[in-house]
């Protein structure tokens, strides 16, 4: 149930099928944990929000009964936090890897050796791993 295109209406950043692909299937336990959201663990690797009571949550996926609602971890930001798609593309997805579309295909940047090719091919949903002091 991911938002659809509307003419006219203000777009954002334009986001790969791939980087929208990777953002769906996006573990949502980390990125609630992240949030400070509280999370319990039920039967079958299950969990629920105490802030949000009848919520399910079982890896990127959730659904909510009670309110006849579920869907991928973009659905959960939009539908349940009430974020715009772009900003749920943010957060499920905030170290973004550039667009290098507007390039010659036989480009090499010098600073790392690689070309256009071998940047496109990068995993296009990566995040930093946490800094441990």
């Amino acid at each position: 149930m991911t938002p659809h295109y509307k003419p006219g209406a203000h777009q954002g950043p334009r986001w790969s099928r791939e980087q929208i692909r990777a953002a769906r299937l996006a573990p949502l336990m980390p990125l609630l944990q992240q949030r400070g959201l509280q999370l319990v663990v039920r039967a079958a690797d299950n969990f629920t929000l105490p802030a949000y009571p009848g919520l399910l949550l079982k890896d990127s996926y959730w659904r909510w009964p009670e309110r006849k609602l579920a869907g991928n971890a973009i659905d959960f930001h939009v539908q349940v936090l009430g974020l715009s798609f772009h900003d749920a593309m943010r957060q499920i997805c905030p170290f973004q890897r550039f667009s290098t579309s507007f390039l010659a295909p036989n480009t090499t940047f010098p600073s790392c050796g690689k070309s256009r090719a071998d940047l496109s091919t990068a995993p296009v949903c990566t995040t930093i791993p946490p800094l441990t002091l």
